[in-house]
């Protein structure tokens, strides 16, 4: 049986428990992502303010950093379905536009490029597992 057949019929409670999957789903990837790029020599020692002492990322930030946007994500996705008559495309096309936008951190962090990369890929596989979950599992209404 799939995933879509297991799921609340339709409502917000689908949208949330979407949106629960989409980020449970990212964070398991990021956190494969995390052990595979670590045990490859990938040093996660990040600055994440200015003036603030590096520090060693462990798990969680890669957890919360998946679990947070599928949530918010799924609030704007719903905004857009309610008042736009092409939400799914319109949300589409804002995810692709967060997602580039959201590059900009990592990338010009002062980390080793490896560091940067890796975080970079979380950045864009966390956002096309929540936009495509989102979308097919809960697609807008004819």
């Amino acid at each position: 049986m799939s995933i879509a057949a297991r799921l609340p019929a339709s409502g917000s409670a689908r949208l949330l428990v979407v949106a629960l999957v989409a980020g449970v789903l990212a964070a398991v990837v990021n956190l494969l992502v995390f052990v595979v790029a670590s045990a490859a020599g990938v040093p996660f020692m990040v600055q994440l303010g200015p003036g603030m002492p590096f520090q060693e990322l462990n798990a969680l930030p890669f957890i919360f950093s998946a679990l947070m946007p599928a949530l918010v994500g799924a609030g704007i996705y719903a905004l857009l379905l309610r008042f736009t008559q092409r939400g799914a495309t319109i949300f589409t096309g804002l995810a692709v536009v967060v997602a580039l936008l959201s590059l900009i951190s990592p990338l010009s962090m002062d980390v080793a490029w490896s560091t940067r990369l890796v975080l970079a890929l979380l950045h864009l596989t966390t956002a096309a597992i929540i936009t495509m979950l989102l979308v097919r599992l809960y697609p807008a209404q004819p």
